[in-house]
């Protein structure tokens, strides 16, 4: 199941970096805003990137990562996925303030499991 749910995450987690690094400012623009505001957008995730890694290290403790994991995804997709609705300036900053707090927590879990799967497959 683990590897299920890792290679899905991994193409999940793909798409929205594309995303957010590539067509975010095209995004911005076309819907009339400027695309500067990712900019700003961008300082504002590395705040919250550490925050939210301190947040789910604590998760991490108390419940099943994979799980979590799964979880921490597609509350990054839904959050995508409403972010497509007409964006607006303050709808751009939620955006990329829920991005960010979701960012990074999950990355040293999947140095973890990638570990705990080599080991199963050994066995």
């Amino acid at each position: 199941m683990l590897p299920l749910v890792m290679t899905a995450a991994y193409f999940v987690c793909g798409m929205q970096l594309v995303f957010i690094t590539t067509h975010l400012p095209s995004y911005l623009l076309i819907c009339g805003m400027d695309p500067m505001l990712e900019c700003e957008d961008a300082g504002r995730d590395r705040r919250l990137q550490r925050a939210g890694l301190a947040v789910l290290r604590l998760g991490r403790q108390r419940w099943n990562k994979a799980c979590l994991a799964g979880r921490i995804y597609f509350t990054r997709s839904m959050v995508s996925l409403v972010f497509m609705l007409p964006p607006s300036e303050a709808s751009t900053l939620v955006f990329g303030a829920l991005m960010g707090f979701l960012w990074l927590g999950v990355g040293p879990w999947w140095q973890c499991s990638r570990r705990d799967v080599r080991l199963q497959c050994r066995r």
